[in-house]
């Protein structure tokens, strides 16, 4: 049973909430054939409809010149981001810029995210859109991403971050080294920041320390005592003495310079 038909508003209730408009609110009939009105005149009224608004009018009012209020003439491409504004003549919806448009000329639904094309054409085997917004660049083989977005590793997908590398081939930070950073680390799995506290030195690959705390001794890599150029063990062989390779003396086992100068005097 049909609802009761309600009465037909008339005077100041029916105009255009407009300032400064005398015209008369527009209105549709529903399946019951009761007026459903608008807020504003014909004049003014949105001509978005449903599905694009949830009420039978749009309850904005329509841009100077235009058809559309703002919302319906923005882009409805994108991620909803783009700030360019239009409409189509024919009043189709929702309208969509340039850049967001599918690629197919008589096409007016918007690219699928990482294509060129809209969801209904993407399959016709035209090359793939970065998948960064709003970028349009063309994603490189093997990637979605451009060759500005993407990871400049050869054959790796990822997208790129600092140094055009993605997360997983950050360079190591250690000058020289041609390794990729662990991950969440600013190393290689061989370098590392020196153990000794307040040191932002980076030790040597596979060492502890830096070479300004390590041990001299070529064959050692412990720790220098104090401003010792020697770790803290004091027995040594003399007869093991020889060059380091980082210069100065050295031992297969580390000794202090005071131990080092009692074995020159026992020699002299």
């Amino acid at each position: 049973m049909p609802p009761t038909r309600r009465p037909t508003h008339r005077g100041p209730k029916v105009k255009c909430e407009v300032s400064g408009c005398n015209n008369n609110r527009g209105f549709k009939k529903n399946e019951y054939q009761i007026r459903e009105y608008s807020r504003f005149c014909d004049d003014h009224t949105c001509m978005a409809r449903k599905p694009q608004v949830a009420t039978p009018f749009c309850p904005k009012r329509r841009e100077s010149g235009a058809l559309f209020c703002g919302k319906h003439q923005k882009c409805g491409g994108g991620i909803g981001n783009c700030l360019q504004y239009g409409e189509y003549p024919d009043r189709h919806l929702p309208w969509v810029c340039g850049e967001h448009k599918c690629a197919l000329p008589q096409c007016r639904q918007p690219r699928d995210i990482d294509t060129y094309h809209c969801r209904d054409h993407r399959s016709l085997g035209y090359p793939l859109k970065c998948a960064i917004e709003p970028c349009i660049g063309v994603g490189q083989e093997d990637s979605t991403f451009c060759i500005n977005h993407g990871c400049a590793i050869s054959g790796c997908g990822g997208r790129a971050e600092d140094d055009r590398r993605c997360h997983e081939h950050r360079p190591c930070l250690k000058n020289g080294c041609e390794r990729f950073a662990q991950e969440r680390r600013d190393f290689c799995i061989g370098h590392a920041y020196c153990d000794i506290e307040d040191c932002s030195n980076v030790a040597e690959y596979g060492a502890r320390y830096c070479p300004e705390h390590e041990c001299i001794s070529k064959s050692c890599s412990n720790v220098r005592k104090g401003r010792s150029e020697f770790c803290q063990n004091l027995k040594t062989n003399a007869s093991s003495m020889d060059v380091s390779s980082r210069g100065g003396l050295g031992a297969t086992h580390a000794h202090s310079i005071a131990n080092t100068t009692s074995v020159k005097k026992a020699g002299a």
